[in-house]
């Protein structure tokens, strides 16, 4: 199951990707922590330097159903969400607000990306 859910997670940031042109390389590194600090299963660096991101999936990551359209659309939305930090990276400001801001430039490109990996909105 591991293998499904990895190559969606790759087939997903691909899609993203194309979306967002601050990125140009990207990379996976999957972690034994349960957690990151904020209790999410994904998280990302980026370095604008390279324009690259460094996705890390935490092991409660594969939790999630590869073959469930409702899990796909929560691992899109995760990774939307830390896309979103991608755009924001640069602001200042308390961590819910940009926590909140990076919520709601994931949820565009959520909704450029999902339809397009077959999946219902």
């Amino acid at each position: 199951m591991n293998k499904k859910l990895d190559e969606f997670v790759c087939k997903a940031l691909d899609r993203i990707i194309q979306e967002v042109p601050l990125v140009q390389y990207y990379s996976i590194s999957k972690l034994r922590k349960k957690y990151n600090d904020s209790g999410g299963r994904i998280s990302v660096s980026y370095v604008p330097e390279m324009l690259k991101a460094t996705f890390y999936l935490y092991s409660s990551f594969y939790e999630f159903n590869p073959d469930s359209e409702l899990d796909k659309k929560a691992i899109i939305s995760l990774l939307c969400h830390e896309v979103g930090h991608i755009f924001i990276w640069e602001l200042t400001g308390s961590t819910k607000e940009i926590e909140k801001a990076a919520s709601y430039v994931g949820r565009l490109v959520y909704d450029l990306v999902v339809k397009d990996l077959g999946l219902e909105p």
